[in-house]
């Protein structure tokens, strides 16, 4: 491979050169390998388009490089041509041995089932392994992150490759939440909800009511604790209430849980941060290839359907997420305003000026006036 005799002719080189005083001067290059599992081309390639994108957009491209970031995306330019000179067509290729690696990897054991409402795929595990409870909490801890649900009922920790609430045989009930809302309590609690018909609540969590329960959240659920993609495992939570309330007038029904986490998880903070940059590049590649398998076995209408269907829901999230965004900015500000005083102040009428009353003349107004 292309690799192996650039690294060969790199360490030839550190053999024959010499430095000022005689001595081998050691060469080092990057290796093929290494920008690949690093996604140093992916960092480069984001540089340069986001450069890019806001040179469009200034008037002016000296505005751009006044903020210090011309001479690194001229780097960053730069090394990118070198790299694409220097393993030619395998520079190119890089995407397609990380294509393999997720299927080995990530995607390993799982095989794709059929295109299902609202742009989710259906990803059903070949195998799936069966776990207790006590090899659960070793094998699974908060943060553990995969691309779909199927993916995680392969791995044991949920019963099923859907979003019902699961029990192993020996393990604690789990819940998927990849859909509805969730919001913050004051007392620190999380509140979901989830609207549907009747054989989409959950009704058999109503014998988990002060139980111990497994919480994973996926990427189209509306929460500022939802994952940016895939499915992450946050923990071990206690289910503190369950309820469930019909609406007459449209016939579906409203499951509000009440979530408390236990302690000693680690920061809440570092969990939320995953995925990590790698894993969102291991994202985008299986986003085109659900795009493909979708494309192959059911035709472009389809894809297209798929597409749009995926549109309308980011498009709704990012609604949801600016709109709680602008709500904690308000929340905010009332309470800066507010807090310089305890009590409400009140005014006199008089003080008050208005056209349903003359106005009351003090008496050095009056002497005034005469």
């Amino acid at each position: 491979m292309i690799v192996d005799k650039i690294d060969s002719e790199a360490s030839e080189q550190c053999r024959t050169s010499g430095s000022a005083v005689g001595g081998p001067v050691p060469l080092l290059k990057i290796t093929f390998s290494a920008i690949q599992r690093a996604r140093l081309d992916k960092l480069l390639a984001d540089m340069v388009t986001a450069y890019d994108k806001e040179v469009v957009s200034a008037p002016l491209r000296g505005k751009v490089v006044e903020t210090g970031l011309g001479s690194e995306i001229e780097v960053a330019s730069t090394l990118q041509k070198h790299w694409q000179s220097r393993f030619e067509s395998e520079y190119y290729r890089i995407d397609k041995y990380r294509f393999d690696k997720l299927m080995t990897g990530p995607l390993r054991d799982v095989v794709w089932s059929a295109t299902a409402t609202e742009g989710l795929g259906v990803w059903a595990p070949g195998k799936v392994i069966e776990i207790s409870e006590a090899e659960g909490n070793t094998a699974f801890v908060p943060g553990h992150w995969w691309l779909n649900i199927g993916c995680a009922h392969r791995d044991g920790i949920v019963g099923a490759a859907s979003e019902h609430a699961t029990k192993g045989r020996y393990g604690i009930a789990a819940l998927a939440l990849l859909t509805g809302r969730e919001e913050d309590m004051p007392d620190g609690k999380t509140l979901y909800v989830r609207e549907g018909r009747a054989d989409e609540m959950h009704m058999n969590l109503i014998t988990q009511v002060g139980q111990k329960i497994r919480i994973l959240r996926g990427f189209r659920l509306q929460s500022v604790l939802a994952p940016a993609a895939g499915v992450r495992y946050d923990g071990l939570y206690i289910m503190q209430s369950w309820s469930l309330k019909l609406n007459m007038v449209n016939d579906m029904y409203a499951l509000r849980l009440t979530l408390e986490r236990m302690p000693n998880q680690g920061p809440l903070e570092q969990i939320t941060a995953i995925p990590k940059p790698s894993q969102l590049d291991d994202w985008n590649l299986y986003e085109q290839l659900e795009r493909t398998q979708i494309k192959n076995t059911e035709g472009q209408v389809r894809l297209n359907s798929w597409t749009v269907a995926r549109d309308v829901e980011r498009f709704e999230r990012d609604l949801w997420r600016r709109s709680r965004e602008s709500k904690v900015r308000l929340c905010d500000k009332i309470r800066d305003d507010g807090s310089g005083s305890t009590t409400p102040q009140r005014r006199k009428l008089s003080d008050i000026e208005t056209d349903l009353m003359p106005p009351i003349e003090t008496d050095e107004e009056q002497e005034e006036q005469e």
